[in-house]
């Protein structure tokens, strides 16, 4: 923990939102849970830990080579100040959009911090939540980048979490620590969200155990969802010749019914054959 720095920064919302967040609790850690070596990536631990099945987690820093990275729209680092790379298209904003929560920030050195290191030097700790206020409609890409930077010697179990966006829980009972160790990054990536007409996303942070913590926050955008053309179709009623629309699912499932109701007919017409000629012969017809 040595080379941190402390900032108690507080920005009030400038549009705020019911939610309003929980005292911070402080529990002790698990005894049953061993220290996280800073060595293999426990995969089964990333599965376990999402919600979300359109979203994955990437056990390394931001990189130029990840085409995403041109793709973001906005780019918060939280806990830090903002940055232009002159050789990235990608814009660092200072940490705002926030609600509650505390700055972490030091000096230490991230392992495998991709491109883009000082993201994972700072961070946003506390209760707190982000407010996007200013989207316009349509489906985007949220990514968030998480990094250890405070308890470095662990256990596991000292900082778990919860991460919700627009009050869908896409990462549960999260342990940064528990995966990576620390001072190294770990990022969540590809949460599909919708933003509607106010233009507002909100991600939401809940701790279970510790205070939750976060480095980054990456908005892209993503295409949109198709949606399969309803194809009507037409057949004129028997009494009146009136046209009538019938969607074609509704049409396939009302000739599969007819279908069935001939075959029927047709299984039956052995066995009514057979039945007439025993009644036949039993009256001496033939």
């Amino acid at each position: 923990m040595e080379d941190l720095q402390f900032d108690p920064v507080f920005q009030e919302a400038k549009t705020p939102i019911s939610w309003v967040p929980d005292s911070d609790r402080v529990q002790q850690p698990n005894p049953d849970l061993k220290d996280s070596s800073l060595g293999e990536v426990d995969e089964s631990l990333l599965e376990s830990m999402l919600c979300d099945s359109g979203s994955r987690l990437i056990p390394s820093g931001l990189s130029r080579s990840n085409s995403t990275a041109d793709e973001y729209v906005m780019f918060v680092n939280a806990g830090g100040d903002a940055s232009n790379e002159t050789d990235s298209s990608v814009k660092f904003l200072a940490d705002t959009y926030f609600e509650g929560g505390n700055v972490l920030r030091t000096n230490e050195h991230i392992n495998d911090g991709g491109d883009y290191p000082f993201i994972y030097q700072s961070a946003r700790v506390g209760n707190f939540y982000y407010r996007f206020n200013c989207l316009p409609p349509g489906y985007y890409y949220v990514d968030i980048h998480f990094t250890e930077i405070i308890n470095t010697n662990g256990p596991k179990g000292m900082r778990v979490f919860n991460v919700f966006i627009q009050e869908e829980k896409v990462l549960s009972d999260f342990d940064i620590f528990a995966v990576v160790g620390a001072n190294k990054p770990l990022q969540l990536v590809d949460s599909r969200v919708s933003v509607k007409e106010d233009g507002v996303v909100v991600i939401r942070f809940e701790g279970v155990n510790g205070s939750p913590v976060v480095s980054g926050i990456g908005i892209r955008r993503a295409p949109n969802v198709s949606v399969p053309k309803l194809v009507v179709e037409h057949f004129k009623c028997n009494n009146c010749d009136a046209e009538i629309e019938v969607p074609s699912a509704q049409m396939k499932l009302m000739q599969t019914k007819s279908t069935a109701k001939y075959e029927k007919k047709i299984e039956s017409l052995p066995l009514s054959a057979n039945l007439k000629q025993k009644n036949a012969m039993r009256h001496g017809c033939l």
